[in-house]
């Protein structure tokens, strides 16, 4: 009967680590180990302030948007 020798894990070929660490492998099944949690209504959130904004900018009530707006604070702040 022949005896397997211990060889460190750093020791091995790259092919036996992998057969090793499938070994070790489970799968979660249906579960996902992601941990969520509900969105909060207070939190910035980047994706609602662009919509946000691109429809406020296409609104014709608006004063022109804010390229407008910026351009003639730069006027007059050129002319004052």
């Amino acid at each position: 009967m022949e005896r397997h020798k211990f060889v460190a894990y750093g020791k091995l070929s790259k092919k036996k680590r992998r057969d090793m660490d499938q070994l070790r492998r489970v799968t979660w099944g249906m579960q996902n180990p992601v941990t969520r949690s509900p969105e909060r209504p207070d939190l910035y959130n980047r994706k609602t302030e662009n919509r946000r904004w691109k429809s406020e900018a296409r609104r014709p009530d608006n004063s022109g948007g804010l390229f407008s707006q910026i351009m003639c604070f730069l006027v007059f702040s050129i002319a004052f």
